[in-house]
Order: structure tokens, then sequence, then C-alpha cells
């Protein structure tokens, strides 16, 4: 299916950051709805694909990552060890 006008990049990028830490923060991994790896995989992917278009607003990714540094800092052992694991690594590999 096809959204018809298409979604803004303001629009998705509201929708998909609260996604994103649904999933992190719940990791419920049903039908339809990503694990906390999954998440932060996909988050990872699609900040590269930001960080290397010229077309995105760069005051995007300054928000993605203060937005990873406070969940970074609110997080518990195993929530910081997941970010490092599944979203910086995987960014900086």
């Amino acid at each position: 299916m096809k959204i018809d006008p298409p979604l803004t990049f303001n629009e998705y990028y509201d929708y998909f950051i609260r996604y994103l830490e649904m999933c992190f923060e719940k990791d419920p991994y049903k039908n339809g709805v990503l694990s906390r790896c999954e998440a932060g995989w996909e988050f990872a992917s699609w900040f590269s694909k930001c960080w290397h278009d010229e077309n995105v607003d760069r005051k995007y990714l300054i928000e993605m990552k203060k937005w990873i540094a406070e969940l970074y800092k609110k997080g518990d052992k195993n929530f910081k060890q997941f970010i490092e694991v599944c979203i910086f690594e995987t960014i900086y590999s």
C-alpha cells in the first residue's frame, strides 16, 4: 500500500523514533514488532543512511545523537550494553 501524499521526513522521523523507543524499552518481539536488538540494528542502519544523505537536514542527526545519548545515560547496565553492541558497533563497523 502506498501512502498518498507521501509522508514528509519530519512526519516519518517523529513516528519512527517513538516506535524504536517503544521497542528498545519494552523489547516486545511480537507479531510485526521488532525486538530490542532488531530495533537497534534498524536505527543504526537508518542513522547511517541519513548521515550519507545530503537531503536530510543535519538537525535530525543531532537530535538522533542526543536521543541515543539520553537513553544511554538513563539506562541500566544491560540497556547500555544493548546500545553499545546493537547500535554503536553496527554504526562503526
